[in-house]
């Protein structure tokens, strides 16, 4: 009979902390959402910088985009009073290069030139094609854009201006539109639901995160932080390079407004190859972050929630309803307020978002090579392959 109890006792404090568990991951759910929306704010608050020195950008070219005259057309016609452009590629898609002369022949007052990279400075192929036009760019002020995303009309000027006394680097954080099909559904509730506004809590609290989509620092502040050594040997370039800047007192924000990426139609193998390179890097560049992941999703929450429901004498399925609302609504609520759009879909693609934490994060564990725009990359200390 004491050992029934014991039991029984053990039962109900297991139930109850699992209970308890769950309604703080919602309490924490909401908080993080909060944060990301006060990010503007906070960044209006800041310390700015009038001054608009010209800037080199630098786009870095993996393959065709399907929208890159949008993209490349977002660079283009920005306001601002002097800027020059730097194609960057490593040469083996004359197609793709050709195509983007003819769209920069449709701006003839900017600077273009095209810059291919002739060596590998390490095993990051985004950053082996940049390497020479960081030295070759005319300007101190640098911006590294992706191809596949657009800037908002002024965005120039906001970068420049958040770059005040003691930032390093200043981002635009990414935000998914256009999906077709439901594996792009999961991955815009990755990259909206999950990464950005994950991001700009981060930034909300002071910490310094980068974000590669769009990242403005000065060439000078990135010598001094270890120059192309700090980044070249990591998938999570802008990670290391953030924490380089923040190793010499240099803050990385973001601007209030955010960068458009059409997702288009993508497959269920493309976004978990996408998200497993996503968790290697923060299990190499942020490892805090990459161990308490999967305990604060909505899969876990909604877990504990069936588990705990006997603490409250409510049936497990309206346990987990009722959690499982309470997570997916604020997100819609908050990605509403900061005007991203979300599929109809959103909800579902929610639930297997957070379904994949886990099989991602105990893969990451052992992965050693990831894929990047269909080719498998060696980790840093692993054999390289030797067909890229």
């Amino acid at each position: 009979m004491a050992a029934w109890a014991r039991y029984m006792h053990l039962t109900t404090i297991i139930v109850t902390a699992c209970a308890a568990w769950s309604i703080w991951l919602i309490l924490y759910h909401i908080g993080r959402l909060v944060l990301a929306l006060l990010q503007p704010v906070r960044q209006r608050l800041s310390r700015r910088s009038a001054a608009q020195p010209p800037i080199s950008i630098l786009i870095p070219i993996q393959r065709l985009e399907a929208d890159l005259t949008t993209t490349l057309g977002s660079v283009y016609n920005q306001d601002y009073p002097e800027f020059e452009v730097l194609i960057c590629s490593n040469g083996k898609s004359a197609g793709t290069m050709a195509a983007i002369e003819r769209i920069a022949r449709a701006y003839p007052q900017v600077p273009t030139r095209f810059v291919t990279a002739t060596e590998q400075s390490g095993i990051n192929p985004k950053v082996n094609n940049l390497a020479p036009a960081i030295e070759l760019a005319s300007h101190d002020l640098l911006l590294i854009k992706d191809s596949n995303v657009q800037l908002a009309p002024g965005e120039l000027a906001s970068l420049a201006g958040a770059m005040a006394p003691g930032v390093g680097m200043a981002c635009v954080i990414p935000v998914a539109i256009d999906p077709i099909g439901f594996a792009a559904d999961i991955e815009q509730a990755f990259m909206s639901g999950h990464a950005a506004t994950n991001v700009l809590a981060g930034a909300t609290l002071g910490a310094n995160i980068g974000y590669g989509k769009v990242m403005m620092f000065r060439r000078r502040d990135f010598r001094d932080a270890g120059g192309l050594k700090v980044i070249s040997d990591t998938f999570g370039d802008d990670h290391a390079l953030a924490k380089a800047f923040a190793r010499n007192g240099l803050k990385t924000v973001y601007t209030t407004s955010e960068a458009w990426q059409s997702l288009n139609r993508k497959t269920f193998r493309e976004i978990w190859n996408r998200q497993l390179r996503w968790m290697v890097i923060r299990r190499d560049e942020a490892g805090i972050v990459f161990f308490a992941e999967p305990f604060f999703g909505g899969a876990v929450a909604i877990t504990m929630a069936a588990i705990g429901a006997a603490a409250i004498s409510i049936p497990w399925w309206l346990a987990a309803a009722l959690v499982a609302a309470a997570w997916i609504l604020p997100e819609m609520l908050a990605l509403a307020l900061r005007g991203w759009p979300m599929a109809w879909r959103y909800p579902l693609a929610m639930l297997c978002r957070d379904a994949m934490t886990w099989p991602l994060w105990i893969s990451a564990w052992g992965t050693k090579r990831v894929q990047w725009d269909g080719h498998a990359h060696a980790l840093a200390g692993t054999v390289r392959p030797q067909d890229e």
